[in-house]
């Protein structure tokens, strides 16, 4: 039973899918299973495209850093003004450092996980195949997404099977609308699948 986080698609997207799917492993002669793995992997990565920034993470990239002038500190040291986001809220704060790349590297001023809603589907993606768009992600945010983005997969046998699951708790909170709105993902994966099976088609002929 799908959970009320589940997310659901046009029907009508989802049976192009699969017919792309079951086209692919009859015109190019493989196991569905195969075709199956570069679906799953389709999938993921125009879910990645769905998926904006949060506010929280655009806000905390306008963090600024400045040098205080006219205040006493120990020698060779300065002290820094940081307005940074935390929480969604503008946070103002002070740091004492050498320089502003020192101040900069303090773990009270970088920002851990930006970009970790983008990059958890990018994770997934490349569980199963070529990763997506890193997206700018940080080296944290991206140690993270490994723990919150899963997948379980079968593709050989008669029943092949590939289950994606985003633990990030506001993920679907994250999903964009426009041109790129996650209820285009299945019908975006369905035609890059189609056109990927063209392209192996058409190099398939012309090495014959």
């Amino acid at each position: 039973m799908p959970s009320s986080n589940s997310i659901g698609f046009p029907a009508q997207d989802v049976r192009a899918f699969f017919a792309q799917l079951e086209r692919g492993a009859k015109e190019l002669n493989r196991p569905i299973g195969q075709m199956l793995r570069q679906a799953g992997n389709l999938l993921g990565k125009t879910m990645g495209t769905s998926t904006n920034l949060p506010t929280k993470d655009v806000k905390a990239k306008k963090r600024t850093i400045k040098e205080v002038k006219g205040v006493k500190v120990r020698k060779g040291m300065k002290r820094f003004e940081v307005t940074n986001w935390r929480g969604g809220r503008k946070t103002t704060f002070y740091v004492i450092a050498a320089n502003k790349r020192e101040a900069n590297k303090r773990r009270e001023v970088r920002v851990l996980k930006f970009g970790l809603a983008k990059f958890t589907w990018a994770q997934i993606a490349s569980k199963i195949g070529s990763a997506g768009s890193a997206g700018g992600a940080t080296p944290q945010a991206k140690r993270l997404a490994k723990r919150v983005g899963k997948v379980a997969f079968r593709f050989s046998g008669n029943d092949p099977f590939v289950i994606m699951t985003n633990e990030l708790s506001y993920a679907l909170s994250a999903l964009q609308g426009g041109e790129n709105d996650v209820n285009t993902a299945m019908a975006r994966a369905a035609r890059g699948l189609s056109k990927s099976i063209d392209k192996q088609l058409a190099r398939k002929l012309g090495a014959t």
